[in-house]
């Protein structure tokens, strides 16, 4: 694999990922700070697949797609943390979700879930909604220690009425470890 080969491939898959969030076509430097740092996250997560990054997934729910990727706190500077009210320790990752429909807009939906370790701890996820443009996203911090396998199930009420269940696991790794 050539190097253009390599940055033509990053150059689609970021024009495909900022699509897809919802961003409009406008300079960097014109989006908004919430847009930016959600699409930094994403295209980190798509681009260099980090050890402590997992790519976005994305699962069907019904006529719905849902997007989801989990990352760990200490991923975000101390600036961009304090800013977003993030809390940043090893301990802790984010959970970021956003649904589309089939014309891949996004859509807003009624949340509740939990997340388990494999000893069965539970935690209540706790999302709140962050609207910024078109795009909508969820987020939710959890905690876990170092390579904790968690499970994720989340309903979802979507805007048909209908609810279903998102389901899907991420196991998390420490910095520095």
């Amino acid at each position: 694999m050539n190097t253009f080969s390599s940055a033509h491939r990053g150059h689609n898959k970021t024009h495909h990922v900022r699509r897809r969030l919802g961003f409009q076509k406008q300079p960097d430097a014109r989006l908004d700070s919430i847009q930016k740092l959600a699409f930094r996250l994403f295209m980190t997560c798509a681009l260099f697949g980090a050890a402590t990054v997992q790519a976005e997934q994305m699962q069907p729910l019904g006529p719905y797609e849902a997007h989801y990727v989990v990352v760990q706190t200490t991923f975000f500077s101390e600036k961009i943390a304090e800013q977003y009210g993030i809390v940043r320790g090893r301990d802790r990752s984010l959970v970021n979700l956003s649904f589309l429909d089939e014309s891949s807009t996004p859509v807003s939906v009624t949340l509740e879930g939990t997340s388990s370790n494999l000893m069965s701890q539970m935690q209540t996820l706790e999302f709140q909604e962050v609207r910024e443009g078109p795009a909508i996203y969820y987020l939710s911090e959890i905690k876990a220690s170092d390579q904790d396998t968690l499970r994720f199930r989340i309903n979802v009420t979507t805007p048909d009425g209908v609810t279903r269940e998102l389901r899907f696991q991420h196991q998390v790794f420490w910095d520095g470890q």
